[in-house]
């Protein structure tokens, strides 16, 4: 919300063109009229944890900015009938993501800056517990499978 309780638009960042993607941060980060940034997760594009994006990262994290991580496309074909596309396939994206962030120790490296994501949450959930020595994501049907590994706590 801006000074007059309106909504303000999230601006968005071309993670499948690293340079591009870098040059509208820069572009957007003085820009009052922006409330954040927004990328896609998923879907094809670069993993998160790619050094391509190491610089983009590293920008972010200076100016310790959020990044809201929704995901786009869903490759896999299975999952174009019966709107599991939205079902499965873009929680699974989102998901992989998220591991993406953990496992490449991107939320460990960059402190300042955050990220959100939409749509995983039992997704990550049960990859998040495949990280830690508890038991097995698939023992339980329960949403409180197990603490998560301790990197997923940011």
């Amino acid at each position: 919300m801006d000074a007059y309780d309106r909504l303000t638009p999230l601006g968005y960042l071309p993670m499948d063109h690293p340079e591009l993607a870098l040059d509208e941060h820069v572009r957007l980060r003085e820009d009052e009229r922006w409330a954040g940034l927004t990328a896609v997760a998923g879907g094809g594009s670069y993993s998160l944890a790619d050094p391509a994006l190491a610089p983009l990262r590293k920008a972010m994290d200076a100016d310790a900015r959020t990044l809201l991580l929704h995901p786009g496309t869903v490759p896999d074909p299975r999952l174009s009938s019966f709107y599991l596309a939205n079902l499965l396939g873009k929680p699974a994206e989102t998901a992989l993501a998220a591991a993406q962030l953990v496992f490449g120790d991107i939320l460990a490296t960059h402190r300042a800056c955050a990220s959100c994501r939409c749509t995983a949450v039992g997704c990550f959930r049960r990859s998040s517990a495949a990280g830690s020595a508890g038991p097995s994501p698939l023992a339980s049907a329960s949403p409180d499978l197990t603490e998560p590994w301790p990197g997923c706590r940011r």
